[in-house]
């Protein structure tokens, strides 16, 4: 009897210690965000023909299927409302440009329809296709004087340590964060990424976009005219 209780008294703290390592182990799996966060949503009260009057420069973003990490630098995207609506429902035009590391340039086209303006919530997708194939683009922060937003492919459904991610593919899909002016303010970003922080996200999945020695943003033409530049497809 002895000899047993000896070695329960020597073997108590291994067990305690075992399951302190446990619940801290659960605790952590189970630490992983809830996908999306209650009641997650986009912006309120929102200003499309503001949103949509100047270029958005990219400041930082996601990695998606679209959109790999080589092609982060020298990037705006701008949007005009088209005068009638395309084949598929499709009413904003988007433009969005790259200046490539060899000197090119990589123009996409891709169309937007409003779901909910007041919300910011659109579908995007090839201007070609139906609009049941596109994905979201949600605007989740917008300050027209502050010149900044946050933009998403819908709501985050996947759960990473960090927070909440949308997909990689190519829809729903995507994070950026953008600014009215193409050189980086380091406050302006921060507070963005606070605000998407406290939306849920995982602020790890976030890249920098190199806007330095950019030929196109150091002479922009504000009178540039999207809808003229190319052939929308319409009904």
């Amino acid at each position: 009897f002895e000899r047993s209780y000896i070695l329960r008294l020597k073997i108590m703290p291994l067990i305690t210690l075992l399951l302190v390592l446990v619940s801290h182990v659960l605790f952590l799996f189970g630490a992983e965000a809830k996908c999306p966060p209650e009641n997650f949503t986009s912006v309120d009260n929102f200003d499309l023909e503001k949103y949509i009057s100047k270029k958005w420069y990219v400041q930082q973003q996601m990695e998606c299927g679209l959109e790999p990490s080589d092609l982060f630098q020298c990037q705006y995207a701008e949007y005009k409302k088209m005068e009638k609506a395309n084949l598929w429902g499709f009413d904003i035009q988007g433009h969005d440009h790259i200046d490539m590391p060899d000197g090119s340039k990589k123009d996409l086209y891709p169309c937007a329809k409003v779901i909910d303006e007041s919300r910011g919530q659109w579908l995007v997708g090839e201007c070609f296709l139906p609009s049941i194939m596109s994905g979201p683009y949600w605007v989740l922060a917008y300050d027209e004087e502050a010149g900044y937003a946050a933009v998403s492919g819908g709501a985050p459904s996947i759960s990473f340590p960090g927070g909440c991610r949308v997909g990689t593919g190519h829809i729903k899909s995507g994070l950026w964060i953008f600014t009215r002016k193409p050189k980086r303010n380091e406050k302006i970003v921060n507070k963005v990424r606070s605000i998407l922080k406290a939306k849920g996200f995982d602020l790890s999945a976030l890249e920098d976009v190199d806007q330095t020695h950019c030929p196109t943003t150091t002479d922009v033409d504000e009178n540039y005219d999207l809808l003229n530049s190319i052939r929308p497809i319409t009904t």
